[in-house]
């Protein structure tokens, strides 16, 4: 006889949410498999002061710090260049190549035509947000916004060691601001800017145009230093030296070191770690009082000025432009009268600013007598 089938299993009831763990650890008992491990959590972005670190640490190659420069002049296609042969050179010596988020800000630098803007800062941004696209698109937190990198790569620049230093002089004629430049270039090197040297060539050249146009001369000559020294600036982070310019003019007013402020930003000279040190000077007897301005601010004495005016009758017929006339010393206490004092919100464009007493002779002005001027004061800077 045919042998009859087995009826069929009643169909399992459904499992409760205890049954259905326990089936689990049943089947991967039975299988042989361990629990899975717990992903370790994503790490957290960096802060902006590790950020900043991290730039001014890049920002010590040479390679790097020129491709600053190059963006900072609106010329990136070369910055770039400068870095892709840079990265090369690293991954040649077998070393892991910088961050790509960290480069990109480096480029995103500002350009001459903003203070914060220009093709230079578009470039360093697309990279910047290529670079955080695929941090994102790998489950990795992204990275700062293209603004803030250019604002921590600014920040970056100040901490670095300053590779141009300008000194500015103001005072007086025959206070010794050319006697004392002319010491500090002999003993620390640098490029002495002499306005009374211009004054003399153009006079030789019977070039016209009054004092007005020397003083565009002498910010256009201003100007092209500033941007020579700045390119020189790579080779100085390189041999750790410093560029050093002595400007020599009276600057005894707003308006002639507003000239030589909007200079040094147009340039961005802070920004790309120069700094920059007034030496003004000063005499015992000077006393506040009330200026052309209406502001109270330290004025020049009648002894400075005849200190002063003594000076140039010394030295006779030997300077280039200024001779000993009976108006000298009418002339002098005319500037001493429309000197301005800087200002608080002036003085916060310098980073230093040193006053050296008048009456001292140009050695002990140098060496920094009379209020920590001169060769120290530089080099603090």
């Amino acid at each position: 006889p045919t042998p009859t089938a087995a009826p069929a299993a009643p169909a399992p009831a459904p499992a409760t949410g205890d049954g259905r763990r326990a089936t689990g650890r049943a089947a991967r008992a039975s299988a042989g498999a361990t629990p899975p491990v717990a992903m370790a959590p994503v790490p957290e972005p960096c802060s902006s002061h590790e950020q900043e670190a991290l730039l001014a640490l890049l920002l010590r190659r040479p390679a790097v710090a020129r491709a600053v420069g190059l963006a900072m002049d609106g010329r990136q296609e070369q910055g770039r260049g400068v870095l892709v042969a840079d990265l090369r050179e690293v991954l040649g010596d077998g070393a892991s190549p910088p961050d790509e988020g960290a480069l990109a800000a480096a480029a995103a630098v500002s350009s001459p035509e903003g203070e914060e803007g220009g093709d230079a800062a578009a470039a360093g941004s697309a990279a910047a947000s290529s670079s955080s696209g695929k941090r994102a698109a790998s489950g990795e937190p992204s990275g700062s916004s293209p603004a803030k990198l250019r604002k921590l790569t600014l920040s970056a620049l100040q901490r670095l060691p300053a590779t141009c230093i300008c000194i500015i002089a103001s005072g007086l004629h025959g206070c010794g601001k050319s006697t004392l430049c002319n010491v500090l270039q002999e003993v620390m090197g640098g490029v002495w800017l002499n306005h009374d040297e211009m004054e003399a060539r153009r006079r030789e050249a019977g070039s016209g145009g009054g004092s007005s146009q020397m003083r565009k001369s002498f910010n256009v000559e201003f100007r092209a230093l500033l941007t020579k020294t700045l390119a020189k600036a790579n080779k100085a982070v390189r041999d750790k030296e410093a560029y050093l310019i002595f400007v020599d003019r009276c600057n005894t007013t707003k308006s002639m070191r507003g000239d030589l402020l909007n200079e040094l930003k147009n340039r961005q000279w802070r920004k790309r770690g120069g700094k920059a040190l007034l030496v003004d000077f000063t005499h015992a007897s000077d006393t506040f009082g009330y200026g052309a301005d209406g502001q109270l601010s330290k004025r020049l004495s009648e002894q400075h000025v005849a200190l002063c005016a003594g000076r140039v009758e010394e030295r006779g017929r030997a300077h280039q432009t200024l001779q000993p006339t009976p108006k000298l010393r009418g002339n002098l206490q005319s500037l001493a009268k429309a000197a301005d004092a800087p200002s608080p919100e002036e003085g916060a464009q310098f980073d230093s600013r040193v006053s050296v007493d008048v009456s001292l002779p140009p050695p002990e002005l140098a060496g920094g007598g009379g209020g920590g001027g001169g060769a120290g004061a530089a080099r603090g800077a």
